[in-house]
């Protein structure tokens, strides 16, 4: 009777791995650079995946935010509705380049790499706090109570945007050092931000705060995500 689990066979490993080789047709230096590219093009799979929680973590963030303000209007027209999320996304704008500025001033203040990594250790773990705490708010934090405001004006909006968006601060540093410094992402993260601007209030208007702690907890949760993975690039 045969063994279920044949023994380990050292010399046809070794073989196999140099017919992988051959098969790639590579050189023992060649498929050093081709180990290390492989493991870059991760990196970036991870990067971009990263990239994307963030993003629907701002979103849903900003959402659930805004939803409030339209729950306590008694009308809601498209012109009122681009104007409060132009004002709210702006101030999250200046914010977003706020964080990125001091992660580029961080970045230059000195080549010491040890430094680097420790700042962003403390940015993953400011994240992943903000994130359990998004979470622990949407399960017991309290109820909204809905009630008719006047239409709120600019400088309401924009001290509120800032007072309910301070962790865009780390946002901003987070894309910066996820995206190398591109401000090409920034600057979709700031129309994602509109965008959820516009849907929260029209939501908020028609559906009042229904589902309210489960965006809060959906943008906690991909914040959470969006640590995690951060921490591993």
């Amino acid at each position: 009777m045969q063994d279920a689990f044949p023994k380990f066979d050292k010399r046809r490993c070794v073989s196999e791995k140099t017919d992988d080789r051959k098969r790639l047709n590579l050189s023992k230096f060649d498929l050093f650079f081709y180990i290390k590219n492989s493991k870059r093009e991760g990196a970036v799979k991870i990067g971009s995946v990263c990239m994307i929680c963030l993003v629907a973590g701002v979103a849903l963030s900003v959402f659930e935010y805004v939803l409030q303000i339209g729950a306590t209007q008694s009308n809601m027209g498209g012109k009122k509705a681009l104007r409060i999320a132009a004002v709210y996304s702006g101030i999250q704008l200046l914010l977003l380049l706020g964080g990125t500025l001091a992660a580029e001033l961080i970045r230059n203040a000195g080549s010491d790499l040890s430094l680097e990594r420790l700042w962003r250790t403390l940015l993953v773990a400011l994240l992943l706090f903000y994130s359990f705490l998004c979470m622990r708010t949407a399960i017991c934090g309290k109820g909204f109570e809905e009630r008719r405001e006047a239409e709120p004006k600019n400088g309401v909006v924009a001290k509120y945007a800032a007072r309910a968006g301070l962790h865009m601060l780390l946002i901003g540093m987070a894309a910066w050092y996820i995206s190398h410094g591109s401000l090409w992402q920034i600057v979709g993260i700031w129309i994602s931000a509109f965008l959820a601007a516009v849907g929260g209030l029209a939501y908020g208007y028609w559906y009042g705060t229904k589902w309210r702690r489960q965006i809060s907890f959906a943008g906690g949760l991909f914040l959470l995500l969006t640590g995690g993975l951060f921490a591993v690039l």
